[in-house]
Parts: structure tokens; C-alpha cells; sequence
């Protein structure tokens, strides 16, 4: 195993490849877009988690500000290629790190992170007209204040067969996918400003600075302080 930090330039491409390895990898800052991948586009900001097979094709295009990643890249397989923000695969991947830049060994903490990542479950298929009706919802739920059941009476549904339908799609609540979405702007605050704390949880809607703090810690596995230390 071995993990490598990489910085990538601002809207660089990567044509069609695979790794012969299997790789997971932590968007530390800015934006990633992954193309001609199996299961259709995905995207992944400051914060998220991107988990890849080996030999998987995929084309990478880097967001207009570049990216910053960590990458692990393994021995052995991870499961299905997947994004994912939050929960224990990103804090033991922070811990690696943290472990890593002080010299230490990571191969216990890389065991962990795999079998946490095994232990995931992965989002039906993104081409599935249900799924991908409650992705377009998903995008609207994290940019804007709809409720869920102004959603549900435009689409024609009861509010718990919305949710339930939303959790079936996305592999999470529809309060849950708001607060990652809180999480991924703050995190891409973190990375891409010098905005104090209490302006970085306002701006990512949180109701104030301690709350942030203890939000993001939970989710994330490491302070908005440190996460900023080792994003920029």
C-alpha cells in the first residue's frame, strides 16, 4: 500500500484509464469530475471520499480551481466505485494521514479503513429513472429551502413514500444528505478561504460556530481547524 499526495491544475483532464490497483482516495480541496465511469458521471468536492476498483475506466476532469487528493493506493479490492462524505471511512482516513506526515506506520489504520469501506453500502443504479428522479431532487434539496413536502405534492407523493424512496435511491435520509451538503460547503470553505470559523458556519448554514465545530468533527473525524491545516 501506499499513499501519495497529489495536487492537480485548475480544469486539467485525464483521458480514459484504469489503475491496476485499487485506490480510495480524500478530495482534500476543490473539485473532481469523474466521466465514461460505470454507473454514469460522478462529482466529489473538499471532504468526500472517492472509493475505486481496480481496473475501473474512468475519465477525471479537475473544477476550476484544481484539487488537492490524498490517495491510497492498495493491495487488495474495496468494493463498488462509490463517493461517499462522512462516517468512520472518513475519519480513519484522517487519521492516516495525520499518522502518515508524522512518520508513523498506517498499515493498521489502512486495514480499518478498508473493512469500514467493505461495510458500505452503495447507491442503486444511477441510471434507474427512480434514482436518478431523486438525485435531481437531491440537488435541490441542498441549494435550496424546499421542504420535503412541497417535493412530495409536486411529484405527486405521499411524504414518507418520498423519503422512503429518497433513502432507497441515495443510501441516506433526506436530512442527512442536507447536513453532508452543509458539510461539503463548509469543507471547500476550509480549503479555498482564510474565512473565520463563525463566518464559515454561517455561510454553510449551521445555526453557529460551536455547533459547526462539533458537527464537523463527528462527520469528518477531525476538527474544522485541522481538516483547514492539511486541506490548504
Amino acid at each position: 500500500m501506499r499513499l501519495v499526495e497529489t495536487r492537480y491544475a485548475p480544469g486539467l483532464r485525464q483521458p480514459l484509464h484504469a489503475h491496476e490497483q485499487a485506490l480510495i482516495a480524500l478530495v482534500a480541496g476543490g473539485e473532481v469530475a469523474e466521466e465514461n465511469r460505470p454507473g454514469g458521471e460522478a462529482r466529489g468536492g473538499s471532504g468526500e471520499i472517492v472509493v475505486v476498483p481496480s481496473r475501473c475506466p474512468h475519465e477525471i476532469v479537475y473544477g476550476p480551481r484544481g484539487a488537492k487528493l490524498f490517495t491510497l493506493e492498495l493491495d487488495e479490492e474495496v468494493g463498488p466505485h462509490r463517493w461517499q462524505l462522512g462516517g468512520a471511512p472518513s475519519a480513519l482516513f484522517v487519521r492516516a494521514i495525520d499518522e502518515w506526515r508524522a512518520g508513523g506506520s498506517i498499515d493498521g489504520i489502512v486495514f480499518d479503513l478498508v473493512a469500514s469501506v467493505r461495510e458500505g453500502k452503495s447507491c442503486i443504479d444511477a441510471k434507474a429513472p427512480a434514482a436518478q428522479r431523486m438525485r435531481d431532487l437531491a440537488r435541490r434539496f441542498s441549494s435550496s429551502d424546499v421542504t420535503v413536502a412541497a417535493a412530495a405534492r409536486e411529484l405527486g407523493m405521499h411524504p414518507v413514500a418520498l423519503a422512503r424512496a429518497f433513502r432507497r435511491a441515495l443510501g441516506c435520509s433526506i436530512t442527512c444528505y442536507r447536513r453532508r451538503a452543509q458539510l461539503r460547503h463548509a469543507a471547500s470553505l476550509l480549503a479555498e478561504s482564510r474565512m473565520a470559523l463563525a463566518d464559515v458556519a454561517l455561510e454553510a448554514g449551521f445555526a453557529d460556530q460551536s455547533h459547526f465545530c462539533r458537527i464537523f468533527k463527528r462527520e469528518i473525524g477531525v476538527s474544522p481547524s485541522r481538516y483547514r491545516a492539511f486541506a490548504v
